[in-house]
């Protein structure tokens, strides 16, 4: 609204995430919505922990080995991994200005 017709027909980007999960875990917590950025993070999170445990152990190597091939993650953002490079396999939706 501030920028008026100077954005009209701009391409960007946001990551959806479970509205859900932010009614009844993030806004009681913090006292405000969650965006992307913390849906992302809170699923960082959960995925290291999910390693950690698929890896039976603390060890930094072995758990970053386990985090390269871990598909399936369900989260916050949805089902997502990481595809053996150690980048994840999670694509944002891309929005317009109208």
């Amino acid at each position: 609204a501030i920028a008026g017709d100077l954005v009209s027909g701009i391409y960007y980007t946001v990551v959806e995430f479970d509205h859900t999960w932010n009614e009844k875990v993030f806004k009681p917590r913090f006292g405000y919505d969650a965006d992307g950025f913390a849906a992302r993070i809170y699923d960082g999170v959960s995925i290291y922990f999910a390693a950690v445990e698929k890896a039976g152990t603390t060890d930094p190597e072995k758990i970053r080995d386990t985090l390269r091939h871990f598909t399936g993650f369900h989260g916050v953002v949805g089902t997502w991994g990481y595809n053996g490079t150690g980048d994840p396999a999670m694509l944002p939706t891309v929005r317009r200005v109208p």
